[in-house]
């Protein structure tokens, strides 16, 4: 059970990333900086002109106590991709790229480029060619 816990560890951790590397390439050109690593503590994205700071969640429930008491007080703000809607009963994924989009158009900084429209469907895209590339980007190795 360990090494199986290890492993969905792993594939989330490298979820989150992929999602981060996805939205730095598209965001880019809006004047949008990655803060990958520990650039900017418990900051994922943030504009060029440091006025919006952007935690990137994958889904509406992985957020740990540490990340949400680090926005308390501050103007850090949350987006997460996957959230859920209930549908006759039904409980199904709903993703937020219209939220994310409308946040980074809110705030170009440079260039011009037509507004941000992010959507699942490019993401998806995105995962599928990154796969294909490494097949073993997941492994219990």
């Amino acid at each position: 059970m360990s090494a199986y816990h290890n492993l969905f560890m792993s594939a989330e951790n490298i979820q989150g990333n992929l999602l981060e590397e996805y939205i730095s390439g598209v965001i880019r050109p809006y004047g949008w900086i990655w803060c990958n690593g520990n650039v900017l503590r418990a900051i994922d994205f943030c504009s060029s002109d440091g006025a919006v700071l952007l935690q990137i969640k994958n889904k509406s429930n992985t957020e740990n106590s540490s990340s949400s008491a680090i926005r308390t007080g501050t103007n850090i703000k949350k987006w997460y991709r996957l959230g859920t809607q209930t549908r006759n009963g039904e409980k199904l994924p709903s993703s937020k790229w219209e939220i994310l989009n409308a946040i980074i158009n809110s705030h170009v900084t440079s260039g011009i480029a037509p507004d941000c429209n992010m959507n699942e469907q490019s993401y998806q895209d995105f995962l599928r060619s990154v796969t294909l590339k490494n097949k073993e980007i997941i492994s219990d190795k």
